[in-house]
């Protein structure tokens, strides 16, 4: 469940400028209801103060308002990171940046060389293995440091890679050893999506770009072969324990593809147990698509600050949902019953927009809903709106926004009534034009 603001502290983050910041009262309070303040509490801004950093790509808070994540995904090496801020009433304070966790450790059975000692063959008995093209330092039984990015391609997870190796680093054959894993190189645009859970506990962060150039060996002897570059994408989840944060699971798509830009969304339940994660491989592609990920818990395992990381129980890949132009932006209810995709280059005419509403029945995931423009009478779809571009839920899965960036710019409500979602209204306000607005937030009882 994705939230932009809180109820206490509101801080106006922006990765270019701020230019206005609505809150829209979408129902009438109480006559006595007290009016609250809002104030400006933080001006906050990069660790390090340089360009391309994009600090604020991403924003969410837990439901108390008391720890929030601002994402910077960073271009041209700077910035990807997302950074953790506890929050109250006088401010916020940066207390954790993740993408220094984003690292694993595997263990090393066997290590051997071949053809001349130019070719080195590393194996694996962790449950990870090794995912294409990862860069990893490992450390071998009686022999120095080196090194090793997988050489030998393969579009899944292998436990054995091949690398070319320089004799001078590698003294002997090597039993047993330790590789330890960078899994969020530079220009990953770690942070460009972020969320987080109702008690603030886990973070799910996004990293479309995660991409692995290295030289891949057909002849080990001669050293000839081919440059590969893979963009696959893939998205973190953190866990905070005893105190302290802790690399949770590592998500990458069941099959992944060049260009996928998986994690180029994310969204978690409430109680953490449903992540979905997108793919945006480009505005208009039909292989589009996001992935429902479920959490069953493992009875040894309790999540939470005195627990054990969530790591150890068991992720499932529910289902796969595929559509046209899905993944910029998704959202998801706190119980976890109800999605919502955007679709924005969608619909007819060209690029008109949709979004998506997909609830679960048992496990499995349905289409409920199609939102499009034309939804409210009078209105009239146009090439190019982009209706959907961005999306929210209300914690109950009862409200739903959906927003248009171009066109006569418009921002839809959706009410589910009496087993049906209604005829939506435009919030939109009246002197909002074209590219306006970036995006929406919903509260948790889908009133603001």
């Amino acid at each position: 469940m994705s939230r932009k603001f809180f109820s206490r502290v509101l801080v106006f983050v922006s990765s270019i400028a701020v230019s206005s910041t609505l809150l829209i009262p979408l129902s009438a309070p109480p006559a006595d209801a007290a009016v609250p303040s809002i104030r400006q509490t933080n001006y906050l801004s990069p660790t390090a103060n340089a360009a391309n950093r994009n600090f604020g790509s991403s924003v969410t808070t837990d439901a108390a308002g008391s720890r929030m994540v601002i994402g910077e995904s960073g271009s041209n090496g700077a910035g990807a990171e997302a950074n953790v801020y506890e929050c109250n009433s006088s401010g916020c304070l940066l207390t954790q940046t993740l993408n220094s966790l984003a690292t694993r450790t595997v263990s090393i059975t066997q290590i051997s060389i071949t053809d001349g000692g130019r070719k080195g063959t590393v194996t694996t008995s962790s449950p990870h293995g090794f995912i294409p093209g990862e860069k990893i330092t490992i450390t071998g039984t009686g022999n120095t440091t080196f090194n090793v990015t997988n050489k030998e391609i393969s579009e899944v997870t292998t436990s054995t890679i091949s690398f070319f190796v320089n004799s001078s680093n590698l003294a002997a054959t090597s039993v047993s050893g330790t590789g330890v894993v960078d899994l969020a190189p530079a220009n990953s645009a770690f942070g460009a999506s972020v969320d987080i859970s109702d008690d603030g506990n886990l973070i799910l962060v996004g990293a479309p770009a995660a991409n692995f150039t290295y030289f891949q060996y057909t002849n080990y002897s001669t050293t000839s072969g081919t440059t590969i570059n893979r963009t696959f994408g893939r998205a973190y989840l953190f866990e905070y324990i005893s105190g302290a944060w802790a690399l949770s699971k590592v998500f990458d798509r069941a099959v992944p593809s060049d260009g996928d830009k998986y994690g180029n969304a994310v969204a978690l339940s409430g109680d953490g147990s449903v992540a979905v994660i997108s793919s945006y491989k480009n505005a208009s592609s039909s292989s589009n698509s996001a992935e429902i990920q479920v959490n069953t818990p493992n009875p040894s395992a309790s999540p939470g600050p005195a627990g054990t990381p969530v790591l150890y129980s068991a992720w499932v890949l529910q289902q796969t949902i595929s559509a046209s132009s899905i993944g910029r932006d998704v959202d998801i209810s706190d119980s976890g019953n109800v999605v919502v995709f955007s679709a924005d280059y969608a619909g007819s005419p060209s690029a008109a927009g949709n979004a998506f509403i997909y609830t679960k029945s048992g496990s499995a995931w349905t289409l409920t809903k199609t939102l499009q423009k034309n939804d409210r009478a009078g209105a009239i779809a146009s090439v190019n709106d982009n209706f959907g571009y961005s999306v929210a839920v209300s914690d109950d899965g009862a409200t739903v926004i959906a927003a248009g960036y171009n066109g006569d710019y418009s921002v839809y409500l959706y009410r589910f009534l009496g087993g049906v979602w209604g005829t939506p209204v435009n919030i939109a306000p009246s002197t909002a034009g074209s590219r306006d607005i970036y995006s929406v937030a919903l509260s948790a009882d889908g009133n603001v």
